[in-house]
């Protein structure tokens, strides 16, 4: 490759570089902010918002005075006498269509309504899927901070027994198994790394961070859902359910717009006629009569869609009554065994390392003991971050249900 095309790549390179650096950012995200931001950025978020738009856009046509254009007739015509004379026949009409602006406007605003509560529903499942994505990562944090911590107390030990080793007090074997013990511990922190890179690029694509991007997160796992009592008053306002309050209401309205139609319809004409030489101008009124077509097959769908909606949303509420019971009880044996552990075991765990380090130092503990030792620090830690995910996930899953937002 010449110099030049050496130099070439270099500068594209740098080019990219820049740019990428350019639109990178350094973000701090909590649990409120990711849902924010989910909210207005994930592409599931933009399809959600666009029903609303598009049901608005309905509206605008609901809107105009008259559903029907008027409808002009002409014709020319000769009469058959002496002499032949020319007549013409023009004709415009106009169905006034009394009372269905107001009804068709109605089914409009319903719909609108029905598309927000759907709107909302959907924004629902995406706040689930942003908590538990954000829960894994804080988890996988979590896990890295741990691994690192057995990775620095193994390093310690193997510092000591080689000291130990060289001294002549530790045999081969022992030596080998402190340092497989490290290697271990190494390894174990890569893969804790590569779960938190993996669960942060999930994290990041439903809150739409950019490539380069550098994601921090903040707050604690599992903070506490609201009393049962809120969260049973909170259940009849859960959007899917409103979803289909507003599915009823929509019905309704479509029904109120079919009996309007079943009316006589009225209408306005105005007329010009040319007859042997003389201009002749007309009005009238005309009048459909609804004798076959009484909008009958419009109002039984519409008490049947009514009568549908109404036995899905009973049928969904006392599920999700049911659903929630069963999740609070599930919520508060986590909290129970989350506050086990952080009574009985997290002191103890924190003695036993203070001793660990202090024998290390000494030389006073032998490496079996210490593999023990260590490993059961480790799980505990690793059981007590464990813990405080099934914790925050429950209480998701709590306010998911109740449809309260986190």
């Amino acid at each position: 490759m010449s110099r030049i095309s050496r130099a070439r790549l270099v500068c594209a390179a740098l080019i990219l570089a820049w740019t990428a650096s350019a639109y990178a950012d350094s973000l701090t995200i909590d649990l409120a902010a990711a849902h924010a931001r989910a909210r207005e950025q994930a592409p599931d978020a933009i399809t959600a918002h666009a029903k609303v738009a598009q049901a608005r856009a309905a509206g605008v046509g609901a809107r105009i005075h008259f559903e029907e254009n008027p409808n002009i007739s002409m014709g020319p015509g000769v009469r058959n006498s002496n002499p032949l004379t020319v007549a013409a026949d023009v004709r415009i009409t106009q169905p006034l269509e009394i009372g269905h602006r107001s009804a068709r406007i109605a089914v409009a605003d319903a719909g609108e309504r029905e598309a927000r509560a759907e709107t909302e529903a959907a924004l629902r499942e995406l706040d689930l899927a942003v908590t538990l994505a954000f829960n894994e990562a804080r988890h996988a944090d979590l896990a890295v901070e741990a691994a690192t911590l057995s990775v620095a107390l193994t390093t310690r030990s193997v510092t000591a027994a080689d000291k130990r080793h060289q001294a002549g007090e530790l045999s081969d074997l022992d030596f080998d198994l402190a340092k497989i013990a490290l290697g271990r511990a190494r390894a174990t922190l890569a893969t804790t790394r590569s779960n938190r890179a993996e669960a942060i690029g999930k994290l990041a694509a439903l809150i739409g961070a950019r490539p380069g991007d550098a994601i921090t997160l903040r707050g604690d796992l599992g903070a506490p859902p609201p009393t049962l009592e809120a969260l049973r008053a909170a259940l009849a306002n859960r959007p899917d359910i409103r979803a289909l309050d507003a599915e009823a209401g929509v019905a309704r309205a479509e029904g109120n717009l079919a009996h309007v139609k079943r009316w006589p319809a009225l209408g306005l004409w105005f007329g010009y006629l040319r007859d042997q030489g003389d201009d002749i101008f007309l009005g009238g009124l005309s009048l459909t009569l609804p004798v076959w077509n009484r909008e009958q097959g419009n109002l039984a769908a519409a008490r049947v869609k009514e009568n549908t909606a109404m036995r899905r949303r009973s049928a969904l509420f006392i599920a999700a009554a049911r659903q929630l019971e069963d999740a609070y009880a599930s919520y508060q044996h986590q909290r129970e065994s989350l506050d086990t552990m952080e009574r009985e075991i997290l002191p103890v765990v924190a003695d036993a390392q203070k001793l660990v380090e202090k024998s290390i130092d000494a030389g006073q503990i032998s490496v079996s003991d210490l593999l023990v030792i260590r490993q059961e620090v480790t799980t505990a830690r690793r059981e007590y971050i464990d813990r405080q995910l099934d914790l925050a996930n429950s209480v998701a899953q709590v306010l998911f249900i109740a449809g309260v937002t986190p």
